[in-house]
Formats: C-alpha cells, structure tokens, sequence
C-alpha cells in the first residue's frame, strides 16, 4: 500500500480529535501535518505526538494553503477549520 502525506487544517475541537484518532492508526499513513491559523493549538497537539510536523496557515488565504500543500507534498487534504 502506498501510504499518504495528510495535511490536517484546524486544531480545534474536530481537528484535535482528528488528530488523536489518526495516531491511533500511524502505520496507516507516511506524515501527518496540522495547520491552524494559532499555532499555539499545533504545539499542544505537537506535545502529545511529537511524530507529528505543525504549521502556521490562514485557511481563508487560499495561496497561503495552496503554497502549503505543495511545501508538505500533501496527498489527502482535510480541511476542519
């Protein structure tokens, strides 16, 4: 199986779950990646699953989104912001 590149947008309530769930399942994928707009949610997450790679991003900025697919090499998209 190929495994994927997931890049996750939002570490709030359904992003975070999102998040926990995955990691649950880490053979299942090759990285995953959280964006929010606050970073200070990625690096709360990023504590609990270091394996985990965080990123800064306006959701509502679609060059800023697009320029972070291509810079993580994002297969999946999953956009909970």
């Amino acid at each position: 199986m190929n495994k994927k590149n997931i890049l996750v947008i939002g570490a709030g309530g359904v992003g975070s779950a999102y998040i926990r769930k995955a990691m649950q399942y880490p053979d299942s994928f090759n990285e995953l990646h959280l964006a929010s707009r606050t970073l200070a949610k990625c690096e709360i997450l990023k504590k609990e699953f270091p394996q985990i790679s965080i990123h800064q991003v306006d959701a509502d900025d679609s060059s800023q989104v697009r320029d972070l697919i291509e810079k993580v090499k994002a297969d999946i998209l999953v956009n909970l912001a």
